[in-house]
């Protein structure tokens, strides 16, 4: 009989040593970093500022019809200036072009990322399978023990 109590009690440790998923216990102190990135987009509102450079590109004509008092037409060619402006700070650059141009705003979207690193604490696992010796009260009193148990974790430090 005792034999057999051997032989139990040796396939019961194989087959919880074999079930028994490894677990990486964390070290007091040791932390894992938890990311979370946020994309968004800022719009800036810049008041126009003078232009840096003005310079005509070309000059086109226009005809223009010219009414008299006695109704006698005349029709005149109105010759305009195309102006190419550019407007630069650092933020933006903007080049406009027409006869008589202005700017009358500009908007500048910058995507902004923000990455935000948090500790997060490891957690141990809360079942566990545990091989132990102890004292067991039996029929025959007071007798030595070896014994495999499976439990669940309730306070660890």
């Amino acid at each position: 009989m005792k034999k057999e109590h051997l032989v139990i009690l040796i396939a019961v440790l194989l087959a919880g040593l074999s079930f028994s998923r490894g677990c990486v216990t964390p070290q007091p102190g040791e932390v894992t970093i938890k990311r979370d990135t946020i994309v968004r987009v800022d719009t800036i509102r810049i008041p126009p500022p003078p232009p840096d450079t003005i310079k005509v590109v070309r000059t086109i004509k226009v005809p223009v019809e010219v009414y008299a008092v006695d109704t006698i037409t005349n029709t005149v060619m109105v010759e305009l200036p195309i102006e190419r402006k550019t407007y630069t700070t650092e933020a933006y650059r903007a080049t406009i072009e027409g006869y008589r141009p202005q700017l009358i705003d500009v908007e500048v979207y910058t995507p902004v990322t923000t990455i935000t690193n948090t500790e997060v604490k490891l957690k141990r696992p809360r079942w566990a399978v545990t091989v132990g010796g102890g004292v067991g009260y039996t029929p025959k009193g007071l007798q030595p023990y070896v014994g495999v148990s499976v439990g669940y974790v309730i306070w660890s430090r």
